[in-house]
């Protein structure tokens, strides 16, 4: 490919729900000028198309609900692959991408598609809100491997959605993203399914996004734990066990760890949340629809 195909190649998706205009702008603006196309999927309650109406490299869909964001990346998925693109970097509506984001993603992904099955990759990400660096996640048997320092690229078993260049023709193989799930844990089983069908995600560690998780945590104790509201907390519950209780996409020993971890969360936000009962009262609720299989949008009652 030419430094001009490969630009050709390369669109990128945005979710937003109640987006902040100022960062959706510098999401926008970071991107811009890196790829041919910026698919927008809104879930917000109001339309926003006034406000990108004079970017004609904005295509713009209103869905006129929350989808949540499996849906929503389907949606957006399948209008990009049938315009033909190659790739596609999917981003949430807080993300900030690097100069030259693009261009270092398409040559590692020359590089490194010669000798494996590439199905994505990802950068290192920043958190806005508690300055950590995310690390690289490795999966081993029992063990959920973290590291931190690495300066070669690597592959791994999990990543965020946001930031991840994704070869479109692996949707094919892989399949699209887990509509049941609405939100939570979507990103990670995606890339669980594409293990399984032995793609590979390789983390790029030379290229970054400054992402925004969750609320801010002032807690520095705690900063690996992200405050989040009410039903985010349940999406978090709700989906880590429904996936180790029914997925066939994950190992035992992988299941076993991610109860481990939940339960880590559990006593993580419990403190952030200073013991709160609506807290309490939300894992019980996600806890009983995981077992029961209830999955989709957020219900109350």
């Amino acid at each position: 490919m030419s430094k001009n195909s490969d630009y050709q190649s390369i669109c990128s998706l945005i979710i937003l729900y109640q987006p902040d205009l100022n960062k959706i702008n510098q999401c926008i603006n970071s991107l811009s000028s890196q790829v041919n196309e910026i698919f927008i999927i809104d879930n917000s309650k109001n339309n926003h198309k006034k406000y990108f109406i004079n970017n004609k490299k904005i295509n713009y869909q209103f869905m006129n609900k929350n989808l949540g964001i499996a849906e929503a990346q389907n949606v957006g998925i399948k209008i990009i692959r049938k315009k033909k693109y190659k790739f596609v970097i999917l981003s949430d509506q807080d993300t900030n991408f690097t100069n030259k984001y693009s261009s270092k993603m398409i040559s590692k992904y020359k590089e490194l598609s010669k000798t494996n099955k590439i199905a994505a990759l990802t950068p290192k990400f920043h958190n806005i809100n508690n300055k950590v660096v995310y690390p690289a996640i490795i999966r081993k048997g029992f063990l959920r491997i973290k590291y931190n320092n690495h300066k070669k690229d690597i592959i791994v078993s999990e990543t965020i959605s946001s930031g991840l260049f994704v070869n479109l023709d692996a949707f094919e193989k892989i399949g699209y993203m887990n509509e049941k799930l609405f939100i939570d844990w979507v990103d990670y089983e995606w890339c669980w399914r594409a293990k399984k069908n032995q793609y590979y995600i390789f983390m790029i560690p030379t290229n970054i996004i400054y992402h925004q998780l969750g609320i801010e945590n002032k807690n520095s104790f705690l900063s690996k734990y992200p405050k989040h509201n009410k039903k985010r907390y349940y999406y978090i519950f709700r989906n880590g066990f429904y996936l180790m209780l029914y997925s066939k996409n994950i190992p035992l020993l992988w299941k076993i760890n991610i109860f481990i971890n939940l339960i880590k969360y559990f006593f993580g936000f419990m403190i952030i949340e200073k013991f709160d009962k609506n807290f309490i009262y939300t894992f019980i609720h996600s806890l009983k629809h995981s077992i029961l299989k209830k999955m989709g949008p957020y219900e109350s009652s």
